[in-house]
């Protein structure tokens, strides 16, 4: 799969949208990854079914060059992960029963949704694992 191939066919990494973000939260509170950076990636693919990745950007594992980018989404296209880009995360409010309230903008504006947990694995705040 080439770069064009996988951004003509986004089938399984979409923009972030009310439809995509109801799609990634079914089957119940999943733990939301912001940075589709190399870690990010290898989160997601470890636990697929509980996670929403999100990143700023339209590629993922950018880090790693652009020959790399095509290797890592055919990974989580295979892995049916749920990826949600173009997107960029405004807050993280954690609530009393432990989840977290985000406020996310992605193409078609804001959105608030709750996820049972959040990691902050992107480019810059890899190091930091957990949303302080």
């Amino acid at each position: 799969m080439n770069r064009r191939e996988f951004v003509g066919g986004l089938a399984g990494l979409v923009a972030l949208s009310t439809a995509s973000l109801e799609a990634a939260l079914t089957g119940g509170r999943k733990t939301l990854v912001i940075g589709a950076s190399r870690a990010g990636c290898e989160y997601a693919l470890a636990h697929p079914d509980e996670t929403i990745l999100l990143d700023h950007g339209i590629l993922p594992a950018i880090e790693l060059g652009h020959d790399q980018t095509d290797v890592w989404a055919e990974k989580l296209l295979k892995a049916n992960c749920r990826v949600l880009l173009a997107a960029d995360v405004e807050s993280v409010e954690k609530l009393p029963d432990g989840s977290c309230r985000v406020i996310a903008y992605g193409p078609d504006g804001r959105h608030v949704f709750e996820v049972a947990a959040v990691r902050d694995l992107s480019t810059a705040g890899w190091h930091k694992g957990e949303w302080k």
